[in-house]
């Protein structure tokens, strides 16, 4: 099946966009070269979504990628480097052993709050 280029939604300069978009946000933290493809494919998904209330009264087609694309990028970026994802973040066991302060060791377990245990399966904020 053959498209012609007005049946594909997403034109050369739009493609552009994405492609370079997606090279910008693999240098930034929380990313890694191995990710682009997969962020041009959000981008462009993000975009066919929103393609639907393309409005040519209020901005230009390119415009209006622009800003899809723009808004999706930092989507991308919040939720990469959202505290709950950072790599620096510290990761414990609740069944490793630390020190009780009195010359003893305790489960870490042992010292959590039910609003700690509430905390690490996302139950509250």
């Amino acid at each position: 099946m053959s498209t012609r280029p007005s049946d594909n939604p997403i034109d050369e300069y739009v493609e552009t966009m994405i492609r370079k978009k997606a090279r910008q946000l693999v240098h930034s933290p929380g990313f890694s070269l191995s990710d682009r493809e997969d962020i041009e494919q959000d981008l462009r998904l993000h975009l066919l979504l929103k393609l639907p209330h393309f409005d040519p009264a209020k901005a230009s087609r390119a415009t209006f990628a622009n800003r899809i694309i723009e808004s999706k990028a930092k989507d991308l970026i919040r939720y990469r480097t959202a505290d709950m994802r950072d790599p620096a973040r510290e990761q414990c066991s609740v069944n490793e052993m630390i020190d009780d302060g009195e010359g003893g060791t305790v489960a870490r377990v042992a010292t959590m709050t039910r609003e700690d245990h509430q905390r690490r399966l996302r139950q509250i904020g």
